[in-house]
């Protein structure tokens, strides 16, 4: 509270001060100037100006809030920058009346591009050079692979790829990422990445999490009015690079040509109903376009939300109570023949139908030696009852009927896949101290995701229980029971 107070005393010098004259009420822009533009589009910041610029935001202008939250893998901690227009940054306050947009940067370390393009966003944002109503907040991991970008690497210090972490959590960053994500509570997640296309007319494309997978509401919306408002404001734009030969610097890839999976970023999130736009600038253009084009997609995807506001918050009430209806929910994907879209001449395949789909338990039941996944449920908001004495409860466990295990490892694990299992009911001893699960919670999709043993990123998958493979039965339990 002090530190408000100080700022907002701070607003009214300047005012006095600036009273009668031209001046702004805002700091003119050269004033926070980013090393991207002191050297025009040259140089990219380092992460110790990174951090030392959004401290100095904060300290100037009560609507940012720079915080340092949990570790990172090289033992510094990750911080999140907040936009609040009102400079109220308790989030639990507007997750229902704001729409929340949550930005994550440099998941690889050798992406610049978002970070010097979000220092950008949160001063135009800061100094209100960007209009908005009051509709909307901002929310930044300025850099979350830390060790990768203080050494030029894509990858974490001990050679994981972030991004694909997110259900595993071998690396510190993702188990601190989750529980950032539980207080941000986002509605529209971007995800900034960089990958290298030669001889491509466009300096950015996007593309969206997997429509399906966010629901019949949600996914509505991205398709039938988010991406369509999305493209035509983009058209609108005129950066300072466009030329008759290259007319738009963006190319819109509509949705995921890929199932989203929970181990990548725009999977993860959208267990929670957040809608994803995964950006990619084109490696192989230069470094002040990429950042230009960058900022221009997040200020028109930050423009939208503010304007669709109070439509984003009923869509996302109609699609919890129709999550909260689901028994079956869907665990894997294939892509759709069918369906294609043109993108460049060319069909794109992006379009997927459930191959494997489940019935969704009253409670899971996770006895309390497996520590390491109820550390992982916790992280992630899952909300846990321990049993209070011993008892016999009837429950339907799974025996593990067949997997396939790759041969070579991946990302610290030798990841199993095409799980085959087959239920039985049965009556098991729970102890006291076990752990009791309802299904019927905000992490509903996630438990799905992690605890049914034939999803494809499920904990069994990554190799969690493999103490109990490799006994003399030959098909054995899987330890963790459904009560139906």
């Amino acid at each position: 509270m002090l530190k408000i107070e100080v700022k907002y005393i701070a607003y009214i010098i300047l005012a006095v001060a600036f009273a009668g004259c031209d001046t702004p009420f805002f700091s003119p822009r050269e004033s926070y100037q980013t090393p991207f533009e002191q050297t025009d589009g040259t140089k990219s910041s380092s992460y110790e100006e990174v951090i030392d610029y959004y401290k100095d935001l904060s300290k100037e202008f009560a609507s940012i809030s720079f915080k340092t939250m949990e570790q990172t893998d090289n033992g510094q901690p990750l911080h999140l920058v907040i936009y609040s227009p009102d400079a109220e940054f308790n989030l639990s306050k507007y997750h229902k009346d704001r729409t929340i947009v949550f930005i994550n940067n440099a998941i690889h370390g050798n992406e610049p591009d978002g970070v010097d393009a979000t220092m950008l966003l949160f001063r135009n944002l800061a100094q209100n050079e960007i209009k908005l109503s009051k509709n909307v907040i901002v929310v930044t991991i300025p850099v979350y692979n830390i060790g990768g970008m203080l050494t030029g690497k894509k990858n974490s210090e001990a050679n994981y790829n972030l991004n694909c972490d997110f259900v595993k959590a071998d690396v510190e960053n993702t188990l601190s990422f989750a529980k950032i994500l539980q207080e941000v509570q986002p509605d529209i997640f971007i995800d900034n990445h960089v990958i290298d296309v030669a001889n491509a007319p466009y300096v950015l494309s996007y593309s969206t999490s997997q429509i399906e997978k966010l629901g019949v509401f949600t996914g509505g919306y991205v398709r039938d009015a988010l991406l369509p408002r999305l493209s035509q404001q983009l058209e609108k734009r005129q950066l300072p690079f466009q030329s008759d030969s290259l007319r738009t610097p963006f190319k819109q890839l509509t949705l995921s040509s890929h199932p989203d999976i929970p181990r990548y970023a725009t999977g993860y999130v959208s267990l929670w109903d957040c809608m994803s736009i995964r950006i990619n600038t084109n490696g192989q253009k230069p470094y002040k376009q990429r950042v230009e084009a960058n900022y221009e997609m997040m200020k028109t995807l930050v423009e939208i939300a503010d304007a669709d506001n109070q439509y984003i918050k009923q869509v996302k009430i109609k699609q919890t109570e129709a999550d909260n209806a689901q028994k079956e929910y869907s665990l894997e994907w294939e892509i759709d023949s069918t369906q294609y879209t043109k993108v460049d001449e060319k069909p794109l395949y992006n379009h997927f139908k459930p191959v494997q789909s489940v019935s969704i338990p009253q409670n899971y039941i996770v006895p309390k030696v497996w520590q390491r996944v109820i550390d992982r449920l916790k992280a992630n908001g899952v909300a846990i009852t321990e049993i209070e004495k011993d008892t016999l409860m009837n429950v339907t466990s799974y025996r593990i009927e067949n997997f396939k295990t790759y041969t070579y490892p991946f990302e610290g694990h030798y990841l199993h896949h095409q799980t085959q299992v087959s239920p039985q009911k049965e009556k098991v001893q729970l102890y006291k101290g076990d752990y009791l699960i309802e299904v019927a919670q905000p992490a509903k999709h996630y438990l799905l995701e992690t605890l049914e043993p034939q999803a494809p990123d499920s904990f069994f998958n990554w190799n969690f229980f493999d103490s109990v493979l490799g006994k003399e039965e030959d098909k054995p339990i899987y330890p963790i029971y459904r009560k139906e």
